[in-house]
Formats: structure tokens, C-alpha cells, sequence
């Protein structure tokens, strides 16, 4: 497994714009088109390790009793239908390993496809130095394999999937000034109940915020940073009600502009600020190689 992930991650990573590295690389915004581009196909490579947990108290453990690494190869696409509106899509594949004391488990399946309908609602049609770019977007995840509703591995390695229907509605913000750029993205998204192997499943409405910054120091080359707060709240199970789970997450990348194509590496930490409940967390690298046709 670690010789797969090393091949795969000496090849991939991304998110872009036209001639600027800014909008080449790592600019916080989800699956959206910034530069002139007509469309964009990125493929992503990620790994994902769990190293802590949080529980219901908020209270941070490292978990030594089994190992976890879930790699993902992402396949995602965007359109520009007209000069403001823009179609998407995602298509994950997962493979996650778990190792205990005296066993361990693989499973590789696609899960989650979804697609994603944006409108640029405040565009940039002359420079000002203060107002941003501004993006409102919608995103619909169709559930696709086992999830922790429904698994046959004791270890869990086959729970992969969100495993209901899920709506994301958002708006994301994002200006380049100088050699500088900021990104704000925010997300409210809502789980539909369904039944899941007998199993009346509720997990209702969700939200993330996220930050993002980030210095370009040549037309090629641009290194950010990110700041994410994640949070579901309670899933009910045959009315039976849970607690909800949050978690705070620090990411660091670097990308680099070639002529019709962009490079990133991304590193993203959870347990750097140790702000988490009732959660698992991780440590994650991911590359991603984006090509593009301009208009």
C-alpha cells in the first residue's frame, strides 16, 4: 500500500485560473472554475491516515489499538455553460485499510458521485480593489455503497459511503490583490432521512466555513493556506438521537501553473488545533493534476 500511494503521489493535485498560479493551485474554492477556462478535468489522489479521536467531551485520544488509511482517487470535471454559470461533477474512488492486533481489512469500491450547479452572482467585470468574486453553488452527493448505517466489516473498512442523499447549498468568495489572494467559502448542507437495512436514518442539517490565503510569488507558483470548521449535527436512528460532531482543520499546499495545466500539493492536518467532539481524526496528503481548455 505505502509503495502505491508513493507512485500514485509522485503524479497528481489541483484547483486553477488563468495565467496566475493563484487560481492555478490552491485557492479554497469547492470545484468551481475561476480563470478563462470553457472546462477543467482534474484527477486528485489522496491519503488519509487516523490518528486521534475525539469523544463526546471533546477530549482528544491517539488511537493505538488499530491503523487506519483510506486513499482516494478522484475524478472531477467543470463546464462553463455561459459567461456565469457552471456545471460539475466528482466521481471517488475508495480503498480503505484497516489493521488491528490480529487482523486486517481492505475494501475498494466508487462512492458518492455527485454533480454541482454554480452561479457567478458577482462578477469582476472591471478590477476593484476591494470587491471580490462571488459564487453561489449547489451540490447534490448520491449515497453509493456501505456506510456506518450498514457494513459487513467488523473493522469497518467497507463504511465508505455518506450513506444518504445529501443537498449543499453555499457561497464562496474569492480575490486575488497584488500577489495575494483570500478565499471564504461557507456550506449548509442537509441529509434526507432514509431506511437503511431496516434502519430509519436521520442525520439532518450540517455546516462548514472555511478561509482560505495565499502568496504568489511569480506567475507560476503560489503557496496557501486554509482554516476549515466542520459540523453535523445529531443523527437520529429509529428516533433515537445521537450527538453532533465538529471538527477543526488546518491545510498547507503549493501549486504550479504550467501553460494549459496546474500541479498541487496539499497537506491537511485535524489534530493540530485539537478542536474536535465525538469524531474521528486525520492527517491527510493529497496531489492533484488539473488540465484545462481556455475560452
Amino acid at each position: 500500500m505505502a509503495t502505491y500511494a508513493l507512485v500514485l503521489l509522485t503524479f497528481l493535485f489541483s484547483l486553477t485560473t488563468n495565467a496566475s498560479s493563484c487560481c492555478g493551485g490552491g485557492a479554497n474554492i469547492p470545484n468551481i472554475i475561476l480563470g478563462d477556462h470553457q472546462w477543467e478535468a482534474k484527477i486528485n489522489y489522496a491519503n488519509s491516515a487516523v490518528t486521534s479521536e475525539a469523544g463526546v467531551d471533546g477530549k482528544i485520544h491517539n488511537i493505538n489499538s488499530k491503523n487506519e488509511v483510506t486513499e482516494t482517487i478522484a475524478f472531477k470535471g467543470s463546464y462553463l455553460i455561459d459567461s456565469y454559470f457552471q456545471i460539475a461533477f466528482d466521481i471517488p474512488v475508495k480503498k480503505r485499510t484497516v489493521e488491528s492486533s490480529i487482523k486486517e481489512t481492505s475494501t475498494t469500491e466508487m462512492v458518492d458521485p455527485s454533480f454541482q450547479f454554480t452561479w457567478e452572482f458577482l462578477p469582476e467585470l472591471t478590477y476593484n480593489l476591494l470587491k471580490p468574486r462571488g459564487f453561489l453553488f449547489f451540490k447534490q452527493l448520491i449515497p453509493n455503497g456501505n456506510s456506518i448505517y450498514s457494513y459487513d466489516d467488523p473493522l469497518l473498512s467497507d463504511s465508505l459511503s455518506r450513506g444518504v442523499y445529501e443537498s449543499t447549498l453555499g457561497l464562496a468568495l474569492f480575490k486575488v490583490v497584488y500577489d495575494y489572494d483570500y478565499s471564504v467559502t461557507l456550506e449548509g448542507h442537509y441529509g434526507f432521512k432514509r431506511t437503511i437495512d431496516n434502519k430509519e436514518v436521520e442525520p439532518g442539517f450540517g455546516y462548514s466555513s472555511s478561509l482560505g490565503l495565499g502568496y504568489n510569488p511569480s506567475a507560476t507558483m503560489r503557496f496557501g493556506t486554509s482554516l476549515t470548521y466542520w459540523q453535523d449535527s445529531a443523527v437520529k436512528i429509529d428516533g433515537n438521537e445521537g450527538e453532533n460532531k465538529y471538527y477543526l482543520s488546518t491545510n498547507f499546499n503549493y501549486s504550479y501553473m504550467f501553460t494549459r495545466s496546474s500541479l498541487v500539493l496539499n497537506y491537511s492536518d485535524e489534530t493540530i488545533l485539537n478542536v474536535a467532539k465525538n469524531t474521528n481524526l486525520a492527517k491527510a496528503i493529497s496531489l492533484t493534476y488539473k488540465v484545462f481548455e481556455d475560452l
